[in-house]
């Protein structure tokens, strides 16, 4: 484990979620609690994370929140909790609570047909292939190609941006490919929804590895803790960072330690 914010008290924090009435685990899924796969149907979560949060969920002494970029269709096929926690979907605009009960951001008709303006350039540019298509939202994955290919791929996708003009909505980087997404809705509006509801003295943690949940992070302030999973340092929010998946799992088993 490294630690990254010197002004985080890890054993402080640890003493406050013992203590807490409300705890809350909000967990990005690829990159965090699952190893990347150059197949993204297969990328499924770390054996021994996904025992400890399901051990987690059936104790039922906190909150555990997936927020991802995937669907929440998508996430499914590839988690098997039981219970299931609450998971939010395509950054946000989509949400599943345990019960099974699911609702949608309301976005406008403007930004739907921008949505669709990407979709029907990039299948005409012939990327197609390399697109990986939402409930509001394309993510263009350039993951296992060449750099060559990563090049022209960046390139073409910055070109068909800069023809479409709405400022509501963007082109962001994640860890490998481009996401054509609205603005405002993203991780970092995510988690402020979720804290709206916490109660005071709530000790809340977010894990993630990916450039989009650095809004996660930023939208977390000092409150809590922010970790960053990921093999390799870069630029972060983050309190501290972890390596997965050996301490990722050490981390999630002392979460549930001090719940109990």
């Amino acid at each position: 484990m490294e630690i990254l914010n010197k002004k985080k008290d890890l054993k402080q924090f640890f003493s406050l979620l013992t203590k807490a009435d409300d705890r809350i685990l909000m967990l990005d899924y690829d990159g965090t609690l699952a190893p990347f796969n150059p197949d993204r149907n297969k990328a499924y979560p770390y054996s021994k994370a996904a025992g400890i949060v399901n051990r987690i969920l059936l104790d039922n002494r906190c909150r555990v929140i997936i927020i991802s970029g995937r669907t929440i269709d998508d996430l499914l096929k590839l988690i098997k909790f039981e219970p299931m926690p609450e998971i939010w979907g395509c950054h946000g605009y989509e949400k599943q609570l345990p019960d099974g009960s699911r609702f949608t951001e309301t976005v406008s008709d403007v930004n739907k047909d921008t949505i669709r303006c990407y979709e029907e350039a990039l299948r005409f540019a012939g990327l197609d292939k390399y697109c990986e298509k939402k409930s509001l939202g394309i993510a263009v994955h350039w993951r296992g190609c060449s750099m060559d290919m990563i090049n022209q791929i960046k390139t073409q996708v910055n070109q068909i941006a800069s023809k479409i003009k709405n400022h509501s909505v963007h082109v962001s980087d994640f860890d490998g490919g481009k996401e054509i997404r609205i603005k405002d809705i993203d991780k970092g509006s995510a988690v402020n929804k979720i804290m709206s509801t916490a109660t005071v003295g709530s000790v809340p943690a977010y894990l993630g590895d990916d450039l989009t949940d650095e809004d996660a992070f930023r939208q977390m302030g000092d409150i809590g803790l922010k970790v960053l999973v990921r093999d390799k340092p870069r630029l972060t929010l983050a309190d501290i960072r972890l390596v997965p998946p050996d301490e990722l799992v050490w981390f999630l088993g002392k979460w549930r330690e001090l719940c109990l």
